[in-house]
């Protein structure tokens, strides 16, 4: 099988996994690549990934223009339409673009750019759906609560690719970390409101391949969720409960700001995600003895003792992931 099929296939089981399994991207590029092994050998992983996230992100807009042109919006039409209007990406390397101009070639005889234009040109939430490639249902929620540009404001939000890098400093210091990070070829923008926060703006590889983050000096958490445990100002000798504490980054904020002196209880419902929860603490340098991990629902749990603050953070404020896990634009 040629490299571009090969590709093509790989993508499409992407966007079969999650129709199929109702699972996030990570999980459904997993599953994909132990159906594809040999393409691994070949093709840079992370050039993959970014590449399926692409093809996944734009799949609202992609099938939209394929019912348009009243072709059959199949997963591999899909995967075959991304490429021929993003031929040129820095995405798809010189080996992969000579190959899929033959695989596409049975698109390019249709009106691609002015379909996309008759799609996008009104002010309804259509229009908006298919521009920005967000599920119109999602959109349809929002129109409750906004105005029509609210709606479009929140959508052109979503749509931007927002990289947030908390810097642990209960491993390292805020200046060493940044240092570090530029020699690896990260360019990034100092947050104004928190000296330890970052927002990545280019990088040669992901964060998550670094040492940096395999050692627990930086991770990735949204600047909204560190609001939230920055309201709370926890401080040394604090008792502070965290409700639905899983799978832990704001518990482990928590400790860094109070530098390990706040006593945390911790509750979760799900066993897995607590177990994760500890040793995500651990590799963050939290000091566990500090941390009770407790099994149970936070919405009936009895407890003992008083205590000087509480978190809960219900709805999650890093979920802003709803949209940017790119399954979200599928399921």
């Amino acid at each position: 099988m040629s490299l571009c099929k090969e590709v093509i296939g790989f993508i499409s089981a992407i966007i079969y996994f999650i129709q199929r399994y109702r699972i996030s991207f990570d999980k459904a590029f997993q599953l994909a690549k132990k159906s594809y092994p040999k393409l691994l050998m070949h093709f840079d992983v992370r050039k993959l990934y970014e590449l399926s996230c692409s093809v996944v992100r734009d799949y609202v807009k992609l099938v939209e223009v394929l019912k348009y042109l009243g072709l059959t919006a199949t997963r591999k039409n899909i995967v075959k339409l991304w490429f021929l209007i993003n031929m040129e990406s820095n995405l798809v390397t010189d080996e992969l673009r000579s190959c899929l101009r033959r695989e596409v070639k049975h698109l390019k005889h249709y009106p691609i750019d002015t379909s996309l234009k008759a799609l996008t040109q009104s002010m309804d939430l259509r229009s908006l759906s298919i521009r920005y490639s967000i599920p119109k249902p999602i959109l349809e929620l929002l129109s409750r609560y906004g105005s029509l540009k609210f709606v479009e404001e929140f959508a052109k939000s979503v749509s931007e690719r927002v990289l947030w890098v908390r810097i642990n400093t209960l491993k390292i210091d805020v200046d060493k970390a940044k240092k570090l990070l530029e020699d690896l070829g990260f360019e990034f923008i100092e947050d104004k409101d928190f000296h330890y926060l970052i927002k990545i703006i280019k990088f040669k590889r992901a964060i998550t391949l670094t040492r940096l983050f395999r050692g627990g000096y930086v991770v990735p958490q949204d600047k909204a969720s560190i609001i939230v445990v920055e309201a709370l100002n926890p401080q040394p000798n604090d008792k502070i409960i965290d409700f639905a504490a899983a799978p832990g980054m704001k518990t482990s904020l928590i400790m860094q700001l109070s530098e390990n002196k706040a006593k945390v209880v911790a509750i979760d419902i799900s066993k897995k995600r607590l177990t994760k929860m500890k040793v995500l603490l651990r590799r963050l340098g939290v000091n566990t003895d500090r941390v009770d991990l407790v099994l149970s629902d936070s919405r009936i749990i009895k407890l003992r003792g008083d205590f000087d603050k509480g978190l809960i953070d219900a709805p999650c404020s890093g979920s802003g992931t709803l949209i940017k896990d790119v399954a979200m634009r599928i399921i």
